[in-house]
């Protein structure tokens, strides 16, 4: 098996010829390979986000990073509004925090307040970035009182152009429900969740055949209702 292998990562000493949606490539080195094989990539992912975590940006993440990601969801759905929602230190939640969603623009301080809050797609620099978050919002916003499954999402942000890290898919979901679920409900196994926990979020992302998200359509009176019920118990300095 190990020499099936070689024979696709190892060019021969003469020269490889590399086939590729109709173009052939001479290949000598393993240097040009790696070219070679990061240039396909960048094509095939070209909207894959650039997220400076070494940490969580992977398929599989150990244990220790695990209980950080999980206190950075109890920190996204508990304390939402603070800075680095409430988290001190320079652990790795703080750092996963900082890098995945301060420095990219996600979580941002409302002008001189001391609010913080959820970027809209558009505020977005990142080309990539910008368009996972909207089909987050979509995700969370487009009514669909059937109910819309989650291992549609997850499928279609780790497929290409996006390439999302399973790793970074709580953290990712945590965040859109916070920002945009204002009228949805989350059922596990056809029963409703009346407080969504960090280790609902991380079963849902293992586990999303058991999960459906209902998003509900709100009338314009309904909607600015709930908006004066929002702004009169969230009052910030």
């Amino acid at each position: 098996f190990q020499q099936l292998v070689d024979r696709l990562t190892l060019p021969d000493r003469a020269g490889s010829i590399v086939h590729y949606f109709g173009e052939k490539y001479e290949i000598r080195s393993s240097r040009l390979l790696r070219r070679l094989l990061s240039n396909i990539s960048g094509r095939v992912f070209n909207l894959t986000p650039k997220l400076k975590n070494e940490l969580i940006v992977r398929k599989k993440v150990p244990g220790t990073v695990v209980n950080s990601r999980k206190k950075l969801l109890l920190g996204i759905t508990d304390r939402y509004g603070e800075e680095l929602f409430g988290i001190t230190g320079n652990f790795p939640d703080a750092a996963i925090a900082r890098t995945v969603l301060v420095q990219t623009g996600l979580y941002r301080r409302n002008g001189e307040s001391r609010h913080w809050s959820f970027a809209a797609p558009k505020e977005i620099n990142d080309p990539g970035l910008k368009e996972i978050w909207g089909i987050l919002e979509n995700f969370f916003t487009s009514p669909s009182v059937e109910g819309k499954a989650p291992a549609d999402l997850l499928i279609k942000l780790s497929s290409p152009p996006y390439g999302v890290r399973p790793a970074l898919f709580p953290i990712l979901f945590a965040a859109g429900l916070k920002a945009f679920a204002y009228s949805t409900s989350l059922l596990e196994d056809e029963e409703y969740i009346a407080d969504i926990m960090p280790s609902h979020i991380e079963s849902l992302c293992k586990n999303p055949s058991r999960y459906k998200l209902r998003v509900f359509e709100l009338s314009l009176g309904q909607e600015t209702y709930l908006n004066e019920i929002l702004e009169l118990f969230s009052v910030f300095e």
